[in-house]
């Protein structure tokens, strides 16, 4: 952060508006993530970052749904790269959404979630630090001065920021254990494609 210039800033709108996200479930959906819970509760100890993608996170994201075709796209494993003033940066974003360029690959990336870092791996790891060098990229990538959205997670607590030019924001921690919480993290993902259309249409 020192070397790039941001600034944390206590209160922005541009997550203040994200964060206020409702939207009705299904029964099948809410009977998911049920089962991922349950899930959680009797597998979820010990799990590594992948098994915790794949038993879990999945899941969430399966249920939130962040894609509109033609407009945005999830993805995963993707790398970004580029020089920032003097630095060049290099990420393997766990989960980005973006435009899909018409062969299908990412185009103009909107939001990074950086996944999944074991509590007994913290300080070794750094998952804020990778979506935040993620956004970055994106913001010099996208230069449309617009809002990037971000998320980090270190095990079951999710943590949602936002960066606009210099000024970055970090949400209060949802406990994705519970479900009043897990709910929430489900709205606000989903809100995600209300702020991209916003965007993108003219």
């Amino acid at each position: 952060m020192d070397t790039f210039g941001i600034r944390p800033v206590k209160q922005c709108s541009f997550l203040e508006e994200w964060l206020n996200a409702y939207t009705n479930l299904t029964d099948f959906e809410d009977q998911t993530l049920e089962a991922a819970l349950i899930r959680y509760e009797k597998m979820g100890r010990g799990w590594n970052e992948e098994e915790l993608k794949m038993h879990f996170i999945s899941a969430v994201l399966n249920v939130a749904d962040p894609n509109i075709e033609g407009v945005c796209k999830t993805f995963f494993e993707r790398p970004l790269d580029g020089i920032i003033g003097q630095y060049e940066l290099h990420v393997i974003t766990d989960c980005m959404v973006a435009t899909p360029k018409l062969g299908g690959s990412p185009d103009k990336p909107f939001f990074f979630l950086q996944e999944f870092k074991q509590a007994q791996l913290w300080g070794k790891t750094d998952p804020q630090g990778q979506m935040l060098a993620a956004m970055l990229l994106a913001q010099q990538q996208n230069a449309d001065g617009k809002c990037i959205y971000g998320c980090f997670v270190k095990e079951n607590n999710w943590r949602f920021a936002t960066l606009t030019g210099s000024d970055y924001c970090v949400s209060p921690q949802f406990d994705s254990t519970k479900k009043p919480e897990l709910l929430q993290i489900v709205y606000i993902l989903r809100k995600l494609k209300e702020l991209i259309l916003a965007r993108v249409t003219p």
